[in-house]
């Protein structure tokens, strides 16, 4: 790893601790360590969280609305 990366980790899991929110990250942790290898070595898993909420929350809606409802008779 990276040690200015692990650093920085550091000092923000201080800061996280100071506002009471250590236990998020521990529970991030555990799922995290429960993840799959196929996952966690996924090659395209270095784009998680690079498109913009407003993009993500319109492509969510558009699925939604074109996928989530059934149509006709059942």
């Amino acid at each position: 790893m990276n040690t200015t990366l692990k650093k920085q980790i550091i000092l923000d899991l201080d800061i996280l601790e100071r506002y009471g929110m250590l236990h998020l990250v521990s529970q991030f942790v555990e799922l995290m360590k429960h993840q799959k290898p196929a996952f966690i070595n996924n090659p395209i898993r270095h784009f998680a969280g690079s498109m913009p909420k407003e993009n993500a929350e319109e492509i969510e809606t558009i699925i939604n609305s074109e996928f989530n409802n059934i149509e006709g008779e059942w």
